[in-house]
């Protein structure tokens, strides 16, 4: 799909040893650039260097590939922050309903604080909550 007049080129960028390679699948050629920095630039460079055309004229698109072990850990810490909300909103839950039963055993809402550990207007939110 063309940007503002400028054809486009995909590409994809990914680290191999100290460089990051970059690969045009659809014309069949490839580059390197040293830095995440540069790839944008290489890319467009070599793109119309191949093409033989204005690098005014070309749209170049990179994505960027995250290298497999980095990849990963990056997955199972976002799994781990979903099951972090969702056991805060389980914890959050108990908490209302905690409040919900020391005021079924009419303990005063001051009372309730002194013996959760806190404020009176917390506990007013917890029971406003549930």
């Amino acid at each position: 799909m063309a940007t503002k007049g400028k054809a486009e080129v995909k590409a994809r960028a990914r680290r191999d040893g100290r460089w990051w390679y970059i690969e045009f699948p659809d014309l069949g050629t490839s580059g390197q650039a040293r830095t995440i920095k540069e790839i944008d630039e290489i890319a467009l460079e070599v793109a119309a260097l191949w093409l033989d055309v204005d690098e005014a004229t070309l749209s170049v698109t990179v994505d960027l590939e995250l290298p497999e072990a980095a990849a990963d850990l990056w997955t199972k810490a976002n799994e781990a922050d979903a099951r972090a909300r969702e056991d805060a909103k389980a914890a959050a839950v108990l908490r209302r309903r905690a409040v919900a039963a020391l005021q079924a055993e009419h303990i005063s809402k001051a009372d309730a604080a002194r013996l959760l550990g806190l404020s009176p207007q917390r506990i007013s939110q917890l029971s406003k909550a549930s």
